[in-house]
Formats: C-alpha cells, sequence, structure tokens
C-alpha cells in the first residue's frame, strides 16, 4: 500500500531527477551560446551587426533576433544568405558546423 508520505517522497524524488536532467541540457544550451557569442566576435561578425546598441551598422541588427527566426531557417540563411535572402549582402559563414551551431544557439537567445 502506498501512503501519502511514500507518494510525496516518490513525487520529489520524480521532481529531483527532472531537474537535474533540464539542468544539464540547460547548461549544455548556455555553454553553446558562450561558445557562439565568442565565434560571434572572433569571425567579425559584429563588424557589420549590432547587438544592443553595440557593433556595426552594414547589416540588421540582431537583438531580437532569436524572436523573429527559428534555428532551421539561421542555420539555412548562414549557409546561403542569398539562397535564403536574394538580396543579401552577406558573405556565407565561415566555419565548422559545429561553429555555425553554438553561433545559431547564440543567436537563438537573443530575444
Amino acid at each position: 500500500m502506498v501512503t501519502p508520505s511514500r507518494l510525496f517522497v516518490g513525487l520529489c524524488v520524480l521532481a529531483a531527477c527532472s531537474l537535474a536532467i533540464q539542468g544539464e541540457t540547460w547548461s549544455q544550451a548556455g555553454s553553446d551560446r558562450i561558445k557562439g557569442n565568442q565565434i560571434y566576435m572572433e569571425k567579425g561578425c559584429a563588424l557589420c551587426h549590432a547587438i544592443h546598441g553595440k557593433g556595426g551598422k552594414a547589416g540588421p541588427d540582431l537583438s531580437g533576433v532569436g524572436a523573429k527566426r527559428d534555428a532551421e531557417w539561421l542555420e539555412q540563411f548562414m549557409i546561403s544568405p542569398k539562397a535564403v535572402v536574394p538580396q543579401a549582402k552577406m558573405p556565407a559563414f565561415k566555419g565548422s558546423a559545429e561553429e555555425r551551431e553554438a553561433l545559431v544557439a547564440y543567436l537563438q537567445s537573443l530575444r
């Protein structure tokens, strides 16, 4: 027979496990965003794009891009900007798939 106290303890254990798993996922996402920010700076994205008022003005401001574009759109745009937006002046992203994914995670965090 399951008593109310055993049920409560079981639910607490389940909740703790769930939070631990989510924490690992959130931690990885946070790491990707940090790495993406570094790639953004290293690849010179800030020469053309501004985020929160800092950076260039040749390209669009990316401050809220994560609320406007999904990850798939951002990735496709980085691979071939003109295929997604024919009038785009941005060159294709020069970097590894891992770097591109981290940059997309960073841009998705900008809301």
